[in-house]
């Protein structure tokens, strides 16, 4: 019999995984180059909503977790708080942004959302492969 290869969110990367960091993060350099003859704010409210969309799919994929009885309501919370954390920074980066008037400065409002993003994603991928490991027999 052969052993079938589990799929690549067991080999330790998770739902996310550092192959979709690295996606992530050619997709902000991506909305930055492309940004070119935009004014800095336009530039930068394109990466911010980039940065968005990828933590709202980490919650999402948690929120499936949850609909299936597999996270505790703890874990909501936890999911919840880190969510949360990330649309606060998302927030003060977008009027970072708004003000900027140099592709410096719309720069940093990037660069502090696609940090607060991978956080996020992170923290979230963890979250989800320690209720994976809790559930009747282990990480699917």
């Amino acid at each position: 019999m052969t052993e079938s290869i589990p799929p690549p969110a067991t080999h330790g990367r998770g739902l996310l995984g550092r192959r979709r960091g690295v996606a992530f993060a050619a997709l902000v350099v991506f909305f930055l180059f492309s940004a070119c003859g935009k004014p800095p704010a336009r530039m930068a409210y394109d990466s911010i909503d980039g940065a968005t969309v990828a933590v709202q799919g980490a919650i999402r994929a948690f929120n499936v977790l949850y609909q299936n009885g597999q996270a505790t309501e703890a874990d909501r919370t936890t999911a919840k708080s880190i969510y949360t954390t990330f649309q606060q920074v998302a927030l003060g980066a977008t009027y970072v942004a708004e003000m900027a008037t140099t592709k410096e400065e719309a720069a940093a409002a990037v660069r502090k959302v696609s940090d607060a993003a991978v956080g996020a994603v992170s923290s979230l991928d963890q979250l989800s492969t320690s209720v994976k490991a809790r559930a009747p027999g282990g990480p699917r």
